[in-house]
């Protein structure tokens, strides 16, 4: 995602969001995620009416840092077994 593309989809996002929601937007722009998993990033929260909210950009922000950390893996070929052969 490139920088341009990342500053609209912060702008398109309201300016604080809950973990279900940004999961979601994670989830749609970057790699699946959950809720819960949010919970342990280390992205400063405030909660309101008994709901954590945050910073769109704190989460996309740490969302970007750790696809970009992540290491490139080459697949491989699965063998076919006697079963699958014949």
């Amino acid at each position: 995602m490139s920088d341009e593309e990342f500053e609209k989809l912060v702008a398109s996002l309201p300016r604080h969001i809950d973990r279900p929601s940004i999961a979601i937007v994670i989830s749609d722009n970057f790699f699946p995620v959950s809720h819960r998993t949010l919970e342990r990033w280390p992205v400063p929260v405030q909660s309101v009416n008994r709901r954590t909210i945050g910073k769109p950009r704190d989460f996309l922000e740490e969302a970007r840092r750790r696809l970009e950390a992540a290491p490139v893996i080459m697949a491989k070929a699965r063998r076919a077994s006697a079963e699958q052969a014949a």
